[in-house]
């Protein structure tokens, strides 16, 4: 009975901290799955402006289990073709995924 309040209270401190990591994993995927074009145009023209070439970006995806703490984007079939891609039609690089970290 002397730590019943303490316990209690604990428990409600726990609850709270994980309603507040559901919810905002749950807003971060709303917002980058409705934003998802404007997120890929911008990574492409990121890229673009450092290589002499062309990115092709299929998907981006918000990946919560892989690097759990941290959040992080998918990127999948991800294309990179050099300028001198005309004369010699082999790409760069070729991946089906991709996960950058995001760090804060």
């Amino acid at each position: 009975m002397l730590f019943e309040k303490p316990i209690r209270y604990g428990l409600r401190i726990v609850a709270g901290f994980i309603l507040f990591l559901i919810s905002f994993f749950a807003i971060m995927y709303m917002l980058v799955s409705s934003n998802k074009g404007v997120i890929i145009a911008m990574a492409r023209t990121q890229i673009n402006r450092q290589v002499k070439g062309i990115v092709t970006i299929g998907d981006l995806k918000l990946n919560f289990v892989r690097t759990f703490p941290n959040l992080s984007v998918q990127l999948s079939d991800i294309t990179l073709r050099d300028s001198l891609w005309d004369l010699h039609h082999h790409n760069f690089c070729r991946r089906k995924k991709y996960i950058p970290g995001l760090t804060s």
